[in-house]
């Protein structure tokens, strides 16, 4: 998908799509992209080209609100959670505080209050090429004019595109071709002026299109062509059985579930910045990275979401079409798996579309980190040396933590430590193990990865990192 600008290409250079957020809705073959960008600019220099399986009837597209991408942003990004130890006088004994820690971390907070922060008429053109493209339909929808067009082959339809106001550069040819090849059509759509002023700067709807294939694919080939260096694409993914990853390039999740030192909550924007930064150094910048993963149900809890319950007016405005309101509340019947998937990309590292496939993992993890105060009241008793000792040595760990996470790509104690939290996920989680449970298919998968990484995670890990 390309956004761009008409005019000369020195006025081009100055419009960027650098920073997207996508929504898919997929079960089966239907699928129901929603799509927004970072695009600034006057109305009148706003173009869309996106490929699509087929000719799309007006009905299946429509525009929505934008808040749907802020809330799920909010919702699923990366966050910071603070904790305060307890009285130390608090008697192991004692009930807990439903706060979701580890039973044997010896670490009851009292409070968890989440720092979420996200990161955060037809021009003629050349009569001999323009007779090869064919507009299949013409729609307007919102404030859009939008038009489905087939052709035979790239010249003709960059010859259209150029004379209509979408203007390409030459290398777009190869990639149009190859489309055109796999038997796509182009999904192309302009502000109407005839509503705006065209030097007006509009805040855009996004748009949502829904359609049938079965391909579970991402054209990101032509948006490339638009940018000035990387682009950041965020994506919420809404499945009915598992989390979403890539089949043609390596899907991570980032590192999660870390205490920080104290000091993080002042910068932890920017920390989670170079973070992902030195992370995607490591394992690879063509690679697409999970940041959020959870099945919603009809409580809709997540670890510390600052958000309202999604309910199930939201999940269809999303595209979650098959799901049913629940008769009490506004809960909803049926499976709905989240995936948020973060991924920097260029030519040069991404030379193919992504294709995604849903798995059968309904396991979860969220990108959230802990930093933890201590106690700050008056203590009912005598604070032993060893309480003092502790808040100590879980600031020094947080410490080392936070070096490992930004060192660089080279370091052997980086690479080492990395190897070992990725064992450490191989264990199956209490969820990933009630989840195989009710599905035979997953049972051998648990077990296998279970048997293989319990006698590595633990003691590897410990032995790497007491040697460094």
């Amino acid at each position: 998908m390309v956004a761009r600008a008409p005019g000369a290409s020195a006025e081009l250079s100055k419009i960027y799509n650098s920073d997207s957020k996508l929504i898919i809705a997929r079960k089966g073959n239907r699928t129901v992209i929603t799509m927004t960008n970072d695009f600034r600019g006057a109305a009148g220099d706003f173009a869309l080209i996106v490929p699509v399986p087929h000719v799309l009837p007006q009905e299946s597209i429509r525009v929505v609100r934008a808040t749907i991408f802020d809330s799920l942003d909010r919702y699923s990004a990366p966050r910071l959670v603070q904790y305060t130890d307890p009285d130390p006088c608090w008697k192991t004994n004692q009930p807990g505080f439903g706060c979701g820690c580890a039973a044997n971390s010896g670490e009851q907070p009292t409070n968890g209050n989440p720092v979420t922060m996200s990161p955060s008429g037809d021009a003629a053109g050349d009569a001999s090429m323009a007779k090869f493209v064919h507009v299949e339909a013409r729609y307007m929808v919102g404030e859009y004019e939008i038009a489905i067009l087939s052709a035979q082959e790239s010249q003709a339809l960059s010859t259209w595109l150029t004379a209509n106001g979408y203007p390409l550069p030459p290398d777009a040819q190869p990639i149009i071709q190859s489309y055109l090849q796999a038997g796509m059509k182009f999904f192309v759509a302009k502000v109407h002026l005839g509503a705006h002023d065209p030097s007006i700067v509009l805040n855009l709807s996004p748009i949502q299109m829904r359609f049938e294939s079965e391909n579970f694919i991402l054209p990101l080939r032509l948006g490339m062509i638009n940018s000035a260096g990387e682009q950041d694409l965020t994506i919420f993914a809404f499945t009915e059985r598992g989390r979403v990853e890539t089949a043609n390039y390596p899907t991570h999740e980032v590192p999660w579930g870390l205490k920080l030192p104290r000091g993080v909550r002042d910068t932890f924007p920017e920390f989670y910045r170079q973070m992902f930064r030195k992370n995607r150094l490591r394992e690879g910048k063509n690679a697409v990275y999970v940041e959020n993963a959870h099945p919603l149900n009809a409580w809709n809890r997540c670890d510390f979401c600052p958000l309202d319950p999604i309910n199930h007016e939201f999940l269809r405005a999303c595209g979650v079409d098959w799901i049913t309101p629940a008769q009490w509340g506004n809960g909803f019947n049926g499976d709905v798996y989240f995936t948020r998937m973060h991924v920097v990309y260029e030519p040069v590292d991404f030379p193919q579309d992504l294709t995604f496939i849903e798995t059968a993992n309904l396991g979860t993890m969220t990108a959230l980190y802990e930093i933890w105060q201590p106690f700050q009241g008056t203590s009912s008793c005598k604070v032993s040396p060893d309480e003092v000792n502790r808040d100590k040595l879980r600031e020094s760990a947080a410490q080392k933590t936070y070096k490992d996470l930004l060192a660089s790509s080279s370091s052997l104690r980086m690479r080492l430590w990395a190897l070992g939290l990725r064992l450490e996920r191989m264990i199956p989680r209490p969820e990933e193990v009630f989840a195989a449970a009710h599905d035979p298919r997953a049972v051998g998968d648990f077990m296998l990865s279970f048997l293989l990484a319990l006698p590595v995670a633990w003691g590897m890990r410990r032995r790497f990192r007491r040697w460094i």
